[in-house]
Order: structure tokens, then sequence, then C-alpha cells
């Protein structure tokens, strides 16, 4: 019972360090954000989204002294100084009003701890990235020691901080605050909005949630998942929902205010921090940005002027991987710089066919039935999309038999016109059920904002149904694992090496685990030591 109590108590403490580096993120930047602790996004106050942003700062922050020294150092945990900022407004006891159900909701999440386990990712390249994050500065070409070091996350620059805990049990709850982050939201919505569109749409999200967990296959519709230790995909998915919605529901209500462009423009930053991929949130994000100026009767850059430090944030994450890789967008080869000395563009053209590949990607061009009859030949993708039809129209059917359409006509084409855009884009760079979970919750989300209920919808329904989706969202086999006295911790395997180019190479497979000597890549690369910065090259 005491490792439990300690356990819980170890999760908290990391909640409260990300909602008060969240808030000092909003202190200390009030004048340039004009945005402040009284702030509301939506009509939701932004003290539900203070973890979050905790998230976004602690690693830029991260990322930024990256450039120049290890994680591992020391220095880095100088960072902590910025909860000093805290001081500078009286932390008032009405936060817990705010984030109680935040409070409540985490033990059922925490259930999943007790078996979860890594990923196949964090053992193929997400922990040894980390460990190269931690034991150097950035790296020229780092892409060159193995491919997927290339597309480093934000998440990377966080998790390497996060081992501080041996157990990498930190690397696990930072996945459950972006899911109860989405609950909280959710709830917030539900409960304390006086908008119906957001209180029907998240009805229907939550509605989602619980008809996951029943249909073809045992259930499985594009609802989030809790995903293994080192995978972001279930962060990514979060974000673009809950951003999609903020932006969407502005739109639709020609409601445009300078604090609420600047809130969406962090959380659109973020979210291509988080994955290169999460890049489609750009085609919300800038009809939001066009209407916003048509509105005021300004140019269009006049607005995005007032968000310039942002736009430095976004060019530096580029020159990070200019420097990493030698692409702007990697492994995208025709945006690469060939001049550059670690820049090897047979290299980099293989990474790129293997990864749209393996994403089962379509070639406008080609036979567009023959690619949907072969990308359902997976059986995960057939059972989720057909759930996903089937939750579609149960939900669609109980709008039309519980609700009415809003008196205010909503003008649907852009609802329309981002889903399409996005389907698009997703078609083509990697329609992965873990990419577009985001995109269908979304979806559903757009299903019912355009309708109101009849009657009030009494609050033990919504409770119950809130409760209901959460309780089913950490597996059986979690629950079936629920024990008071195992300490929790995740251990890592040993996986045995043989050498190749004066390296280490995995016998079998391509997981290096943590071994910094250690890359599946088979070509031969050297990394030169000498002058500030490592450099990377292929040799050929």
């Amino acid at each position: 019972m005491i490792n439990l109590f300690l356990f819980i108590s170890k999760f908290y403490l990391f909640f409260f360090f990300l909602y008060f580096f969240g808030r000092a993120f909003i202190i200390m930047n009030s004048k340039i954000l004009k945005i402040n602790s009284s702030s509301k996004i939506q009509g939701l106050d932004i003290q539900i989204f203070y973890p979050v942003l905790g998230v976004f700062f602690l690693g830029n922050l991260l990322f930024f002294i990256n450039f120049f020294i290890p994680v591992n150092s020391y220095f880095s945990y100088l960072l902590l100084f910025f909860l000093l900022f805290n001081l500078r407004e009286p932390v008032d006891l009405q936060i817990f009003k705010n984030i109680y159900f935040n409070l409540l909701i985490f033990p059922i999440l925490l259930v999943s701890s007790f078996d979860i386990n890594f990923h196949y990712d964090a053992g193929l390249y997400h922990l040894n990235n980390q460990l190269w994050i931690r034991e150097s500065n950035i790296i020229l070409g780092f892409s060159n020691i193995y491919g997927p070091f290339g597309v480093s996350s934000i998440y990377e620059y966080i998790s390497a901080f996060l081992w501080i805990d041996k157990s990498f049990i930190l690397i696990h709850f930072l996945n459950l605050i972006f899911i109860g982050f989405l609950f909280t939201f959710l709830f917030c919505s539900l409960t304390k909005s006086q908008k119906s569109g957001l209180f029907t749409g998240s009805f229907c999200v939550v509605l989602f949630g619980v008809l996951d967990n029943v249909g073809f296959g045992g259930g499985r519709n594009g609802f989030i998942s809790i995903q293994s230790i080192g995978k972001q995909d279930t962060a990514i998915a979060v974000m673009f929902l809950v951003t999609s919605i903020l932006l969407i529901y502005s739109i639709i209500n020609d409601s445009f205010k300078e604090e609420e462009k600047i809130f969406y423009s962090i959380f659109s930053l973020f979210i291509f921090q988080l994955k290169v991929s999460g890049i489609s949130i750009v085609f919300i994000f800038f009809l939001y940005i066009f209407l916003y100026s048509k509105k005021l009767n300004k140019n269009i850059f006049y607005i995005l002027k007032e968000i310039n430090y942002l736009f430095f944030i976004f060019f530096l994450w580029l020159f990070k991987s200019i420097l990493h890789t030698g692409c702007w967008i990697f492994p995208l080869e025709s945006s690469c710089f060939s001049r550059l000395s670690w820049v090897d563009s047979k290299y980099i053209q293989n990474i790129e066919n293997v990864t749209v590949n393996f994403s089962n990607s379509y070639y406008f061009g080609d036979s567009f039935q023959l690619w949907v009859n072969k990308y359902l030949e997976l059986p995960l993708n057939s059972i989720v999309f057909r759930n996903f039809a089937l939750s579609a129209f149960v939900i669609f059917a109980l709008l039309v038999l519980f609700f009415e359409k809003n008196s205010e006509e909503i003008n649907n084409k852009y609802l329309f016109a981002i889903i399409f855009l996005c389907l698009l884009f997703y078609i083509r760079f990697g329609p992965d059920v873990r990419y577009i979970s985001g995109l269908m919750m979304y979806i559903i989300f757009s299903i019912g904002i355009s309708y109101k209920p009849k009657k009030n919808v009494p609050k033990v329904l919504i409770y119950g149904l809130i409760l209901t989706c959460i309780t089913m969202v950490p597996n059986l086999a979690s629950y079936k694992s629920l024990s008071f006295q195992a300490p929790l911790a995740v251990l890592l395997p040993e996986e045995p090496m043989k050498n190749l180019y004066n390296r280490l190479i995995p016998v079998s497979g391509d997981q290096c685990w943590v071994n910094i000597n250690c890359s599946a890549n088979l070509e031969n690369y050297n990394i030169n030591n000498t002058g500030y910065f490592k450099i990377v090259t292929i040799d050929n």
C-alpha cells in the first residue's frame, strides 16, 4: 500500500510541476502573449490548459539549450527556477475549482501503469535518440547515425529530461497528462461552456469514446488509447483535436480575439513540433488567420507580425532539422541541401521510400480503388474504419432523435473543406491509424457542432458517460495487473550485440534500446569530434 501511495504521489508531483510551469510561462510572458491567468479561451478557464502549456514551455527550453549543452548537464536543471515566476501572482486556491476533475480522474488512468511496457519504436530509436540528447549538444548530420533520428520530436527532449527517474515511468506519465487534459477539456465543455455547439460536439466525442469498446473485432474506432512508453501519437491526436475544435468554433461563430489567436498559434506550433505530420493543422490555422484579417480589415502579414516570436521558434525548429539532417523536412529529399557535407542524397532517398511505403501512402494518379483495397487488407485498418463508420452512424442517429438543429446558421463549408484537405494530406503522406486518430475524433465532433439538445441533458448522464469512457481507456489487462504492493518500474531488455564498422548493431532485429555505441544503420558512418559540434557523415 505504501508503494502505491508513493507512486500516486509521484504522479501528482509531476502534474503540479507541469501545471505551475505552464502558469509561469503565462505569467512571465503576459505582456507579450496578451494572455493572463484570468483569460478565457472560448469561455473556458485558461487554468485547464496549464499542464500542456508547461510541456510546451519545458520542451522548447530544453530544445534551445541543447544547441549548446547536453540535456544531462546540471545547467539544464536550472530551468526549474522558472517556477519562481509563479510568485509574481499569488496562487489562489480557486485553482482547484478548475482542475479538480483532473485530480479525480488520474487514479483511473494510472491503472495503465501496472502492465505498461515499452513501444517497439522505443527500442528502435526513441530511447537512443534521447540518450544522444542527454549526452551531447546538437549533432550535425544526426540522422546519419540512424535515419529515424532525423524526425526528432520535441517529445524526445522532454523525455530525455525525465530520465531523472530510472524507472522510465515519468515518460508514461507524460502521455497520461495529455489524456487527462482531453477529458478535462471535454468535461468543461459539457458542464461549464455556454456554447451549444461546443457542448454537443464534445458530447459526441465522449459517446465516440464509449463506443470504442464495442463493435467489429471487439471494438476500436479511432478514439485515443494509452500507448506504450516511447510514443507521442496520443499527445498529437489530443492536441490536434482540441486545437481544431477551438479554431473551427471561432471561425464558424465569427469570433476573433487577439488572446485566442496567440493561444491557437502556440498550440499549432506545438503540434508541428510533436511530429512533422502534424503540419496538417496549418489548413485550419491559416483559414482562421485569413478570416481574422478580413474581420479586422487588416493585411494578413499584419496579423502574423503580432506572433513573430512564435515564427522565430518555428524557424529555429526548422534550422535544427537542417543541422540534424540537411533538410527542411526530413526525409523529403527535395527539401534537402545537397551541398552540406553531411547530406547524402541517396541515403535520404532510401529513407523517404521506406517511410512512404511503410505508411501505405497513396500516390495521386494511381488507382484509388486498388489502393483502398490494399489498405483495408490490413486487419487493423479494416476493423478501425468499419467501427468508425458504425460509431458515426449511431451518434448521428442519436442526434436526430434527441437533438435539434441550432437556430443559428452554421457555415458547414468550412468544416467540410478542412476535413477534405486533411484527408488528402494523410492519404498522401501516411494514413496510419495512429496518425489520423485526431482527425477522426474531429470528424465526430463536427457531426454534432450544428446541433443542440431538445431538453437539458441531466448532469448525472454527463458524469456517467465521461466516467464510463475514462474507465474504459486503460486495458482490461491493466485492471487485472493491479497490485498494492509491487513497486512500479519498466525494465529495459538486454539486446545481444555484434560489431560492425567498429561499432555495434543488434545480433537480430533492429532495436538498440539504450546503447550509444549501437545503430541499426547498415551504412558506414563517421563521427567527427573535432570542433564544438560533432559532424556525422556517410562513408561512401
